[in-house]
């Protein structure tokens, strides 16, 4: 049976141990929210959008290396 994850952005930086989460959360919906502000790492916590919905985890990972000066072609590697 699948594990079952935290589906909260609190609970999820408790289960994956990074108490930060919810403020890099913050800084990076302020940062989408208004791009011409103050950069958000000098933003006050307390002035950061909180996210309150709820959150979901994938495991799935993808991976694309694209090298366009590689003289070898796609076939070499």
């Amino acid at each position: 049976k699948a594990r079952q994850h935290a589906k909260t952005v609190a609970a999820l930086a408790i289960e994956l141990g990074l108490p930060a989460l919810p403020r890099l959360i913050g800084r990076f919906l302020l940062s989408q929210l208004h791009p011409e502000s103050t950069p958000p790492s000098s933003s006050p916590c307390h002035a950061l959008p909180t996210f309150t919905g709820h959150v979901k985890i994938f495991h799935s990972a993808t991976a694309t290396f694209i090298a366009p000066s590689d003289p070898s072609g796609i076939g070499s590697m």
